[in-house]
């Protein structure tokens, strides 16, 4: 009974970890772009104030 109880659970782990992944590394691209954006403004931006 402990081992098919163990079964699923193990498997239900193993792609709710797949999915955080998957759903962090979008997130850290997302951020990065969002950073890379902010940057390139700022950039922009600074000559204009100086």
């Amino acid at each position: 009974m402990s081992s098919r109880s163990q079964r699923p659970v193990s498997q239900r782990s193993s792609t709710t970890i797949f999915y955080t992944l998957a759903i962090g590394s979008g997130v850290l691209r997302a951020v990065s772009v969002v950073f890379d954006i902010v940057a390139i403004n700022t950039i922009d931006i600074d000559p204009l104030v100086y």
